[in-house]
């Protein structure tokens, strides 16, 4: 398979995650997407993936059976004024005041840990295969 444009990169986004939940055994998304931007900088890439763009390739990898929420959450709280990037602030409709949002963690299943083509492009075997299972 011929690789093009940004997926040709020498960090790949779905074997990132792979190997990252490998060595930290779980962790969150917004942890996991810091990690990765910290990584293509030092790289000497100046475009990043957005959070938004890697929460939807996150959902693919969960869709896949490859990542799995592993019942452990955490509550976050949000103090006005605080800078919090790449994470999603949650405001009351009515107040407009920051409220809490909820962390959750992430692990590799079994499926996950071993070499399948989802890490390397999930949107293509979405398309290729008409379905998230795998």
């Amino acid at each position: 398979m011929l690789i093009r444009g940004r997926a040709a990169s020498t960090i790949r986004t779905g074997l990132f995650i792979k190997e990252h939940l490998t060595s930290v055994g779980e962790d969150f998304p917004a942890n996991i997407h810091r990690a990765l931007k910290k990584r293509l900088k030092e790289t000497g890439r100046k475009r990043t993936p957005t959070y938004s763009s890697f929460l939807r390739y996150f959902h693919h990898l969960v869709s896949f059976g490859l990542v799995e929420f592993t019942g452990k959450e955490e509550a976050m709280k949000f103090e006005k004024g605080q800078n919090i990037p790449n994470l999603l602030q949650l405001r009351d409709s009515t107040s407009h005041k920051v409220v809490s949002g909820v962390v959750r963690y992430y692990r590799l299943t079994e499926a996950g840990k071993a070499d399948h083509e989802a890490w390397y492009n999930p949107s293509g075997v979405r398309i290729e295969r008409g379905s998230y299972k795998i």
